[in-house]
């Protein structure tokens, strides 16, 4: 009889915990080793931060569409900080504590979604700017950053904001952070993504840059998200998180100097019309046979006829009818945010948005003295917006410089999946592409005047 003896070896492995200083450091330095050498020294730096105005309007390839990003110096990383570390790092709407949704109820927050969308899109601002601007408005991302249960991850270009939110906790009841007072060491982390990488181990197309895994919230109709210099990443039922990471210890007074430095929070977690409709959305139970049609020709869940989906919702206490509640703007709040938005708010808003126009390179430059490095360059029309693709080659040529994610990091992948088959690039993709040269202002400059933000009736 032959026997099978099986072992079972435990490695113990120690986890380290570094202080906020190290990794604002580490972060610091990796960062710095993927700038270009003239935004490499402190100086240089303080430089570019010192002319931001908050976001620049940048060209998605998609038309004349453009997104509002978020101006933060070059951005290498973002970030997410958590005062817990959640394994597997799930989504809102997917998380398994203190249970998996069901599918039904995983359904009814999509029929929320739909009620949140019809909401927005009554907001004076949204139709007679953003989308007279062709300014891309993302309604799952203000939908996270409100309340909502969705898909999405919040990440963040600013550290110290992440960072804000891995040494405070969220008070439910008041709708608002704290601090840590119980005396007592705590633990905390922070993610760290490449927006490169988007989630993955391996690059992006270029073309996919900022569209895919990770996308821009930016500046939206409401300022939650901007205030938060705020990134969504989206991550289907079923998958993780995939980042480097930095676990750290923190104490009461570094939970208190994170509170004071965003004004207790209130910087970030703004409170406004928005926040208070959209609660009552987060407790709607009864929905209209348009809305849950609409939600089911949008969503549909697998194996699910609209029979026993309707079923499944009656079960957890949802009802459908010919006519339910709708969510909206009314007459008076409309009135009063165009009056608002008119009186100075729209300037505000508008000053804070600016574009980098640029000059492209073409056929060739005219060699004037090598030896003086003197050159007749052809450029090309002027062209006002910035791209995303341009901002994907820009961090391409600074992962070519320091190809490891930042200094002794841990990679993370909680779930071990492997990596996105349509990553595996070609033989197409794994040649060089040649960057052509461009002349671009450092600076971006404000470029929206009164008649482009005034709303008339």
């Amino acid at each position: 009889m032959q026997i099978i003896i099986s072992y079972i070896i435990y490695i113990n492995t120690m986890t380290r915990f570094f202080s906020i200083s190290e990794i604002k450091y580490l972060v610091k330095e990796s960062t710095r080793k993927r700038l270009p050498p003239c935004e490499q020294s402190d100086v240089n730096q303080q430089i570019v931060l010192d002319h931001e105005l908050g976001f620049e309007a940048v060209l998605t390839d998609n038309g004349d569409e453009k997104i509002l990003l978020p101006e933060d110096g070059a951005v290498v990383y973002l970030f997410r900080g958590q005062n817990q570390e959640h394994i597997p790092c799930y989504p809102s709407l997917y998380r398994e504590t203190p249970r998996p949704l069901t599918d039904s109820e995983i359904f009814t927050w999509k029929m929320r979604f739909m009620l949140f969308c019809d909401m927005l899109d009554t907001y004076p601002i949204v139709d007679k700017f953003f989308k007279r601007h062709n300014f891309k408005i993302d309604y799952e991302g203000l939908a996270q950053h409100y309340g909502l249960l969705t898909s999405v991850l919040d990440l963040t270009s600013n550290i110290d904001i992440a960072l804000f939110f891995a040494t405070c906790w969220y008070d439910k009841n008041e709708d608002c952070y704290r601090p840590f007072d119980d005396g007592r060491e705590h633990e905390g982390i922070l993610y760290v993504f490449c927006p490169l990488r988007a989630n993955e181990p391996t690059p992006l197309n270029m073309d996919d840059f900022m569209k895919e895994n990770i996308t821009p919230i930016g500046l939206q109709p409401f300022l939650r998200p901007a205030r938060q210099k705020g990134y969504a990443l989206h991550i289907p039922k079923g998958k993780s998180t995939k980042s480097w990471a930095y676990r750290f210890k923190f104490s009461n007074e570094d939970s208190l100097a994170y509170y004071d430095l965003f004004n207790g929070g209130k910087e970030l977690w703004i409170y406004d019309i928005l926040a208070e409709k959209t609660k009552k959305i987060v407790n709607a139970r009864k929905f209209s046979y348009e809305v849950f049609t609409r939600t089911y020709e949008k969503f549909r869940p697998k194996y699910f006829s609209r029979t026993k989906l309707k079923k499944a919702l009656a079960t957890e206490g949802i009802s459908l009818a010919k006519h339910a509640e709708t969510f909206f703007f009314s007459e008076d709040e409309k009135n009063e945010a165009i009056q608002k938005w008119n009186n100075g708010e729209g300037k505000q808003f508008c000053d804070t948005i600016g574009r980098r126009s640029w000059y492209e390179e073409i056929d060739g430059h005219k060699t004037i003295s090598e030896e003086k490095g003197q050159y007749n360059v052809k450029i090309g029309p002027i062209n006002p917006f910035r791209t995303l693709k341009m901002l994907a080659e820009n961090a391409l040529i600074g992962m070519l410089a320091h190809p490891e994610g930042p200094d002794e990091a841990e990679w993370i992948n909680y779930k071990n999946t492997p990596n996105e088959t349509h990553r595996l690039f070609g033989e197409k993709e794994q040649g060089w592409t040649k960057v052509p040269g461009r002349l671009v202002n450092l600076f971006a400059k404000k470029y929206l005047k009164e008649e482009d933000y005034l709303i008339f009736e």
